[in-house]
């Protein structure tokens, strides 16, 4: 499978349509027709995940937040931005971003993963090209009321953290 087809399920699974004015999901950094030798899931991109990555033999990196939310005006080696992104491409290793188009899709996911069920959609998004329910945030009703302490437990364990 080459990168371009990851990139390409990804846009179909959470269309770019559905991200904010203000985001810059999608393609960030792209070798579009290398083979895929693995997949990292990383919150941001940094020296650790790019390292993590290697250590893996991964060549793409999908990460929740873009890399690039503002245009970029220079890129100067010794600066850690431009230095991650100039062994990024040094190195070959792709960078996908999936942030608000992502979070409209999986909106309930977060409650499922926690045992509450879907819950209902809080705010809806305007598209209405996309099928199915999107948006933002999930209203959940308890059955009983539940301390803070427990949710806080109940996170820990479903997730499988060892803190919050």
């Amino acid at each position: 499978m080459k990168v371009k087809d990851v990139t390409a399920l990804m846009d179909r699974k959470f269309p770019l349509r559905l991200q904010e004015e203000y985001d810059n999901a999608g393609s960030q950094l792209i070798f579009m027709n290398d083979e895929v030798t693995g997949i990292l899931l990383a919150l941001d991109a940094d020296e650790g995940v790019l390292a993590e990555a290697a250590g893996n033999g991964c060549n793409l990196i999908i990460t929740h937040h873009p890399f690039f939310f503002k245009s970029v005006k220079r890129i100067i080696d010794t600066d850690p931005r431009s230095s991650l992104l100039l062994r990024l491409a040094r190195e070959r290793v792709s960078l996908y971003a999936s942030h608000t188009n992502l979070d409209k899709v999986y909106h309930g996911k977060l409650a499922e993963a926690l045992g509450f069920g879907g819950g209902s959609l809080l705010l809806e998004s305007d598209d209405t090209r996309v099928d199915g329910e999107n948006g933002y945030g999930t209203r959940i009703d308890l059955d009983a009321p539940l301390l803070l302490g427990d949710i806080l437990a109940r996170v820990k364990e479903r997730l499988g953290l060892d803190c919050l």
